[in-house]
């Protein structure tokens, strides 16, 4: 739900209408809200991210002021990016089209340029941008960004969260977690009974039962930034044995990350640097902790579930109601899920263990 968009700072000057500073503003008001929900920026070069504080420090004072914001929320959610290494050239000297590919192929999803070149580049007056046949670009003018299929569909899926039953988990992943993964270097994932799968796994021999946990790892190692981190919260109780009465026997971080090093069979080198496992009690000063479950990232956004992420065990989606789940981003919508977290770790019974370590 989230598009990767890279800005010419110069095409901020099409959202120019001259003598109408309320139209505008409006203009600028419709591009930045679209990238403050489902944008992340990237610039090029250091000279795009000058040319972009020029652009801005130009604008009227309300411009200015809410370009400062949305700005200021997408860097502290590590959602402005500045290329490293950089491009090759700044954007406004890219006028070739090859160039723009190679260049911004498989780095972005979204390329915003100056209504002056967009013409060179194939896009029309309208409807302003294009999906480009020779690339997976989506090229666009700035007035049009927001209608960018990119920007457009990670907008609908927010609003329709639900995966149905028989949906493929791995399209899960691509359309909801993937696009968030890619730009984290640090993740959560908090579930009470995220390990259950693996429990019942070892209790059958190591056969027989799906899970997700692994997957959802592999998952992450193929995807997010290198040296990542992964935290993995679930509650301490082990299997409860048939025809034993009484609270289930408690189970230890380091057993279940021994269970996490024995069943993932890929974890031979990829992008994460570390695999942490907490668990805890989930009773704790009489009250039960988080129902909930969600995967934090660590770019201001979240993804909550009612449900167990269980139901990512199987390659398919088996429960008749689907995958429902909702997206969170930025503050405060995501310090509710922080809060969740803090409730755990402040248990004076907490058990920590490594299950991967490639530092």
């Amino acid at each position: 739900m989230i598009a990767r968009v890279a800005l010419d700072p110069s095409s901020l000057a099409d959202l120019q209408v001259v003598g109408d500073e309320e139209a505008t503003s409006a203009l600028h008001d419709l591009l930045l809200t679209a990238l403050n929900l489902h944008g992340a920026v990237v610039l090029g070069t250091g000279a795009d991210a000058a040319a972009l504080r020029q652009q801005i420090k130009a604008q009227n004072p309300e411009v200015r002021k809410r370009w400062d914001v949305v700005l200021s929320s997408l860097s502290s959610s590590h959602r402005l990016v500045c290329r490293t290494p950089p491009c090759a050239r700044p954007m406004a000297q890219i006028q070739r089209l090859e160039d723009l590919r190679d260049e911004w192929h498989d780095r972005v999803e979204v390329v915003v340029v100056d209504r002056a070149r967009a013409d060179g580049f194939g896009v029309a007056g309208s409807p302003g941008h294009i999906a480009d046949a020779g690339s997976a670009l989506e090229i666009s003018t700035a007035r049009a960004a927001r209608l960018t299929n990119a920007l457009v569909q990670a907008r609908q899926l927010a609003e329709r969260a639900n995966h149905p039953c028989g949906t493929r988990r791995d399209d899960f992943w691509a359309e909801v977690l993937a696009p968030l993964a890619r730009l984290s270097s640090e993740v959560v994932v908090l579930d009470r009974y995220l390990f259950h799968r693996l429990l019942e796994k070892e209790a059958r021999g190591g056969s027989g039962v799906d899970e997700h946990v692994c997957w959802l790892l592999e998952r992450f190692d193929e995807t997010m930034l290198a040296g990542s981190t992964v935290t993995l919260i679930a509650h301490d109780e082990a299997l409860q044995e048939r025809g034993r009465t009484g609270p289930p026997p408690q189970v230890t971080a380091s057993r279940i990350a021994a269970l996490v090093e024995r069943f993932w069979l890929h974890r031979a080198a990829g992008r994460l640097q570390l695999v942490k496992v907490v668990v805890a009690p989930w009773w704790q000063l009489r009250q039960a902790l988080p129902h909930d479950r969600h995967v934090r990232f660590h770019i201001g956004a979240a993804v909550t579930f009612t449900q167990g992420l269980d139901r990512l065990a199987t390659p398919n989606i088996e429960d008749p109601d689907g995958l429902n789940w909702q997206y969170r981003q930025g503050s405060p919508a995501v310090d509710s899920v922080l809060a969740e977290e803090s409730r755990v770790l402040d248990s004076r019974r907490l058990s920590r263990a490594t299950a991967l370590d490639r530092r």
